[in-house]
């Protein structure tokens, strides 16, 4: 009886290894938008806190200069938070695109994957019908012998 063997073995491993290569790379593209959505909460974190600030120097007297100084800060903080807005979308998009291309990956790697066992069970079929003709073979050979003696 012949091994089986899949004839495109070398298709599928680098499928499999595309997919894997897809998955990290999606990996990253999440880390990396979480961690510019921690940024962009970071900036809010800290808008809040100097403009609660700014309300503290309110109620107490009022040094203009500091009070300047803050509110200029705060501008700052507020133009920031736009700019980290805009990174945070497009590593968002960038994390969507790298989802597609894992998922299309699998795909490809799962059609392949069906591929390979629907040939493996033909194979175990054909191996069954080896076995099932030498078996008969063997039994109509026996009864031959049996009514020769």
């Amino acid at each position: 009886m012949k091994r089986f063997k899949f004839s495109l073995d070398t298709l599928l491993k680098y499928r499999i290894n595309m997919e894997k290569q897809k998955k990290e790379e999606w990996a990253k593209a999440k880390m990396e938008r979480v961690k510019a959505e921690e940024r962009l909460e970071q900036i809010y974190r800290e808008e809040r806190e100097r403009r609660e600030y700014l309300e503290s120097l309110m109620e107490g007297e009022l040094d203009l200069r500091i009070f300047q100084l803050v509110q200029r800060y705060i501008g700052q903080l507020i133009r920031l938070e736009k700019v980290q807005a805009k990174i945070v979308e497009e590593k968002k998009k960038i994390e969507s695109e790298k989802l597609e291309e894992w998922i299309e990956a699998r795909k490809a790697k799962k059609v392949l994957e069906n591929y390979r066992e629907k040939k493996w069970k033909e194979y175990l079929y054909e191996i069954d019908k080896e076995e099932q003709k030498m078996v008969d073979d063997l039994f109509l050979n026996s009864k031959r012998f049996a009514n020769e003696n």
